[in-house]
């Protein structure tokens, strides 16, 4: 059952941060225009009158701010603007990994924590980052290919926040990132140096490739534009029929096929790692400091 949700602040750690005002009206009294609070790049404070969203990225602020404005609540905008990182930030967060959620309830004083990080293979061992003779794997190697992937967690997180606290479906929260994985965007100056840094690593992988590197394997750079519809249609099928076809379904079996098989590094992930996998409530760790909890 979901639960009263006007006055929250949410966190996203490492991959977003939203915090919000009550939301008793709707979200139209900001201060400033689009150009300045979708940064980057403002340096004077930022003033909303019952709310605001921080993002790394202005399509994943502008879409939660859109969200906010139509009448979603903190936990709406999240996962909207988490979405759409999936498509603008591919090289920092999505789908295919893992992110705690934390909201407070001030109406209530409860702090909320969703554990959605991603979790081993069950079949991970010890040893699982050494090589033959014992000794480390330099990094580089060792983070490539099927093997280091992890069983991903964002997804049923994104879901359980929804349902417990959310005011709108996961299938319409998809639906801006869906539209932007079609349509396209430029690529901006973070995204362009990501490329170009992994240019080795990402030519490994065909359909890396294809969609990140030009003709030549020569990265795409700033001011290129970008579409990637492979994850529209996953991002479509995830809304169409929801997370069970991720965790037990069609690409359930994709991932784990790719892991298992990729032709660098590969992993160890069965279907029953997705199967087993559960966003969970913790008991957030909590600390004083002078006064303040």
């Amino acid at each position: 059952m979901k639960r009263p949700t006007s006055r929250l602040t949410l966190l996203f750690p490492i991959l977003l941060m939203a915090t919000f005002l009550p939301f008793n009206k709707p979200v139209s009294a900001v201060t400033t225009t689009d150009e300045h609070f979708a940064g980057p790049g403002p340096t004077r404070a930022t003033i909303a009158e019952n709310g605001m969203v921080s993002t790394s990225n202005p399509h994943a602020t502008l879409a939660a701010v859109d969200t906010l404005r139509a009448g979603g609540n903190a936990i709406d905008a999240a996962v909207v603007a988490q979405s759409v990182l999936t498509v603008v930030e591919p090289y920092f967060s999505g789908i295919g990994g893992g992110c705690f959620i934390m909201i407070y309830d001030s109406d209530s004083g409860e702090v909320i924590a969703i554990d959605g990080r991603e979790e081993a293979p069950e079949a991970y061992h010890p040893d699982v980052f050494l090589d033959e003779e014992g000794k480390e794997i330099p990094f580089p190697e060792r983070m490539t290919g099927g093997n280091p992937v992890g069983v991903p967690g964002t997804l049923a997180a994104m879901a359980r926040a929804l349902e417990e606290y959310g005011t709108i479906s996961l299938s319409e929260a998809l639906q801006p990132a869906i539209r932007l994985a079609h349509s396209g965007f430029t690529i901006d100056a973070p995204f362009a140096k990501a490329i170009a840094g992994n240019v080795r690593r990402l030519s490994m992988f065909p359909s890396s490739t294809a969609l990140y590197l030009n003709e030549g394997k020569t990265p795409k750079q700033e001011g290129d534009f970008f579409t990637n519809p492979d994850l529209a249609n996953t991002l479509s099928l995830i809304a169409d029929k929801g997370i069970d076809l991720f965790y037990r379904g069609e690409i359930a079996r994709d991932i784990v096929e790719t892991v298992r098989n990729v032709s660098f590094n590969p992993g160890v992930m069965t279907l029953k790692d997705l199967e087993l996998y559960r966003a969970v409530h913790r008991r957030p760790v909590t600390t004083t400091y002078r006064g303040y909890e």
